[in-house]
């Protein structure tokens, strides 16, 4: 495989339904394929779009493709914030209180 690219930050989101998305400068990616250690990325805006990502670990060591739009900083955010709610609401643990009133 070749050189590892210039890296753009880029993070792991964990949606609730599984199936990683990478966030990479406002765009969107799925997973589309692992093969051995490398994972195959393709644009959230599949039949619009085909860009696409390799990486390796935390590491992109392909692009193919451009983006056919713009980037969406919006739909990546909500993607995100969702993914964390969703993540801590799973994580918090209420108590259910249960009163007895007796009859006299």
């Amino acid at each position: 495989m070749a050189e590892p690219l210039d890296q753009p930050t880029f993070r792991l989101i964990k949606p609730q339904r599984g199936g990683d998305k990478l966030l990479e400068s406002g765009y969107l990616f799925g997973v589309q394929r692992r093969v051995g250690d490398v994972t195959h990325w393709l644009c959230e805006q599949r039949g619009v779009c085909k860009a696409r990502v390799h990486t390796k670990g935390m590491v992109i060591v392909k692009r193919t493709n451009e983006h056919s739009r713009g980037p969406d900083e919006q739909a990546a955010g909500c993607c995100e914030a969702k993914a964390g709610m969703k993540r801590k609401a799973r994580e918090c643990s209420f108590v259910r209180l249960t009163i007895t009133i007796p009859l006299v």
